[in-house]
């Protein structure tokens, strides 16, 4: 249990794309139980004035953590943190998915004109990252976030945009959802 609500294995995992192999661990336990750790090794990880990107780690995998337990409003607290840390540097293809993931929470928790906002934003960091993919995720994000908002219209328009990146490349999953 400790090392699963440790922000420094957290980060650890979350630099090498492996937190999601820890959420198996989190859907198996409490999520409120979880946050008071995850919050107490938070702080002192901050306290321990490490290098900011592992700040950044922390609250981004501590915010799919519970994007992955179904925990939108702590997800989206967390990945805001990260965001902030991450428009430090100023890399687009890292602040287009930091926008992203909030988008994908945001609209999970029928929060559709603010995800549509951040989504937005991750669109223009992805074109300037080139990064087609990344720009397919976000418009299906605003497509269905237009969607639930009954505005079919605008709706489509974003899910074709998705469809179209998601064909060029090469993404048959992305295609397909």
């Amino acid at each position: 249990l400790l090392c699963v609500t440790d922000a420094g294995f957290i980060a650890l995992a979350c630099a090498q794309h492996r937190v999601f192999a820890l959420a198996e661990y989190w859907r198996q336990r409490s999520p409120d139980a979880l946050a008071t750790l995850c919050a107490d090794s938070l702080t002192k990880l901050v306290a321990s004035r490490p290098d900011p990107k592992q700040v950044y780690h922390a609250n981004k995998g501590i915010g799919q953590l519970f994007q992955q337990a179904g925990q939108y409003a702590a997800a989206i607290g967390y990945l805001q943190q990260a965001l902030a840390l991450a428009e430090g540097g100023r890399d687009d293809g890292t602040l287009g998915y930091a926008h992203l993931a909030i988008a994908w929470c945001m609209r999970h928790s029928e929060q559709y004109t603010a995800a549509i906002g951040h989504a937005s934003h991750a669109i223009e960091h992805f074109e300037a990252a080139d990064n087609a993919e990344g720009q397919a995720r976000a418009a299906s994000v605003i497509g269905l976030c237009h969607w639930h908002l009954h505005d079919d219209e605008h709706a489509l328009a974003h899910l074709r945009e998705s469809a179209a990146l998601y064909r060029d490349v090469h993404d048959a999953a992305g295609l397909a959802e």
